[in-house]
């Protein structure tokens, strides 16, 4: 699956405005390939930045990941460290 960028983003986003501000109303005749384009282009803009969102949120995850990797280790090297300490101490 791939991320749109932002510049994607706002070249959606630039395609959007071309096209009419409002919404047809009910009933009202409208040319169908301007209709579902613009659904679409509504739908794509949604979906980008859903996956930016979901992009950005992974990321935290991979950066929390990491520091709770480090924060293990450094308590599994403490705990080494008094073992040891204790087991020189007890002889």
């Amino acid at each position: 699956m791939r991320l749109l960028s932002k510049s994607s983003i706002d070249k959606v986003e630039g395609a959007l405005m071309h096209l009419s501000d409002r919404l047809p109303k009910r009933g009202e005749t409208v040319n169908s390939i301007n209709y579902y384009s613009r659904e679409l282009s509504i739908m794509n803009e949604r979906v980008a930045r859903i996956q930016h969102k979901k992009n950005e949120r992974a990321q935290q995850g991979n950066n929390t990941v990491r520091a709770s990797q480090w924060i293990s280790h450094a308590i599994n090297r403490v705990l080494t460290a008094a073992e040891s300490t204790l087991v020189r101490v007890s002889r």
